[in-house]
């Protein structure tokens, strides 16, 4: 048994290392279905660093089952903060009633709506950037800060599209 464990020592570590890094740091992750076309698309792999610590903007992945009884996860982009009253306006978004450019490529900007929400102290107001096609904040309100996964960071497949998530 001695002689066992010695020889394979190094794939030993290596396992426990690679388990340590997705418990606890990173792990992958397949998008699911086309709320965050163009950004992200159906069936892309990426990494998610796991921790509840996010910035407006951030992509996000949150289990949903509080939020939809479905035993699921979502990926969705913060756009509200805790406290924040975050509403839009003809194709504008407003946070606190100053208006804030969305610096990234959304599906059909027409499909937001016009609507107005408080986000509540622990929770986050998330939309999909395909905004036509995407059930969030809009539908099931505020994710709470207990239910958010990891932010996503780098998308690792498919391979002309690899790079760091925005």
């Amino acid at each position: 048994m001695k002689k066992l464990l010695k020889d394979n020592i190094i794939l030993i570590l290596s396992i426990c290392f690679i388990l340590f890094l997705q418990l606890f740091i990173v792990s992958p992750t397949r998008v699911s279905g086309e709320s965050m076309n163009h950004t992200l698309q159906h069936n892309d792999r990426s990494l998610v660093l796991k921790g509840n610590s996010v910035k407006r903007f951030d992509i996000i992945i949150f289990n949903t089952n509080k939020l939809t009884g479905e035993d699921k996860q979502y990926v969705k982009r913060v756009i509200g903060l805790p406290g924040e009253t975050v509403s839009y306006k003809n194709n504008q978004l407003f946070i606190n009633n100053e208006p804030i450019e969305e610096p990234f490529d959304i599906r059909d900007q027409s499909y937001t709506g016009d609507f107005s929400y408080v986000v509540n102290s622990h929770d986050y107001f998330v939309l999909g950037d395909n905004r036509g096609n995407s059930t969030d904040s809009r539908m099931f309100g505020g994710v709470n800060k207990e239910d958010i996964v990891g932010k996503m960071i780098y998308r690792f497949f498919p391979f002309n599209s690899i790079g760091k998530i925005n």
